[in-house]
């Protein structure tokens, strides 16, 4: 199955916080490494600035041990 363009298009809008993006692939062309690279990118942008993910720099503490003291 494939899902028409104009029904994620109103889906994308009518999320409260939505974003569309579009790449410039087709279907398999997602799983080039560049464009898995950005869409990674994009994902991760999206879930920080959706507070689901902490900010770049508290990972960062955070992962490297860091306790803040």
């Amino acid at each position: 199955h494939t899902t028409a363009a104009g029904a994620v298009e109103r889906l994308a809008q009518a999320a409260p916080s939505g974003v569309l993006h579009r790449y410039p692939v087709d279907h398999f062309g997602v799983f080039k490494e560049r464009v898995a690279r950005d869409i990674a990118r994009d994902q991760v942008k999206f879930l920080r600035h959706s507070q689901v993910l902490p900010q770049e720099s508290t990972a960062r503490m955070q992962t490297s041990g860091s306790t803040g003291d």
